[in-house]
């Protein structure tokens, strides 16, 4: 991934390709749980409250938000039968950025990073 190569970001290791400021992986997680509940107004939030200095935080911010404002009129659309699908993609990608990584969904990632 990109975002692996890029020196100079603190508390984060280039071997592992993890994070582990735990403030921004927090941070991660409440997006991405918030874009299946509020669409991308939650991560939306999450993005404006998240440091400069937390690259991580913010990357997963983008994603969620970019997630949730592709999902909210699918599950309108589908009177809410697109949940089955969508909530555990949001809860695996969630799960991923808990571990510390730097997780991107196939195709919507290219647009966050």
């Amino acid at each position: 991934m990109r975002l692996a190569g890029v020196t100079g970001m603190p508390r984060f290791s280039l071997e592992l390709g993890r994070e582990y400021d735990s403030e921004a992986k927090n941070a991660a997680v409440a997006a991405h749980v918030l874009s299946v509940l509020t669409g991308p107004v939650g991560p939306l939030l999450v993005l404006s409250n998240a440091r400069e200095d937390q690259p991580f935080a913010r990357f997963h911010a983008t994603q969620a938000a970019i997630f949730g404002a592709i999902a909210l009129p699918v599950v309108v659309v589908t009177c809410g039968l697109a949940l089955a699908v969508l909530a555990p993609i949001a809860c695996y990608t969630a799960l991923r950025a808990a571990w510390g990584d730097w997780f991107a969904y196939p195709v919507l990632g290219r647009f966050a990073a």
